[in-house]
């Protein structure tokens, strides 16, 4: 992160680097990058790279950032408990969710066994 010109809020992580050869508006780049779900995250930032000892710094221009999703925003008790194999049709997918909630109704109410 000492690479990082400017203030870097902790925690932080860098995702991906990216070399900006685009020098004027006409030769503008669009630069992508997939952010992983984590959990609690509340900010993101863009960083560049501090100058070499006596150069001076760089500009950068962010035309906009756009954050296509929704990502998975269910908790990991849900997506537990309502996976299902894909390769399976929907009918399948189906029997094996419900399977799964009643087989845990069963033993919630002592009826199981």
């Amino acid at each position: 992160m000492a690479a990082i010109a400017g203030n870097v809020l902790r925690p932080a992580k860098i995702l991906k680097i990216f070399e900006v050869a685009a020098d004027s508006r006409e030769k503008a780049e669009i630069l992508e990058i997939s952010v992983p779900a984590v959990a609690g995250r509340d900010r993101m930032m863009i960083g560049q790279l501090r100058p070499a000892e006596g150069q001076p710094p760089g500009k950068l221009w962010v035309e906009y950032l756009a954050l296509d999703g929704p990502l998975d925003t269910r908790p990991a008790s849900q997506r537990r408990l309502l996976a299902c194999d894909a390769a399976k049709s929907q009918p399948e997918q189906t029997r094996e969710v419900l399977s799964r909630f009643l087989r845990r109704g069963l033993q919630a109410t002592g009826a199981a066994g």
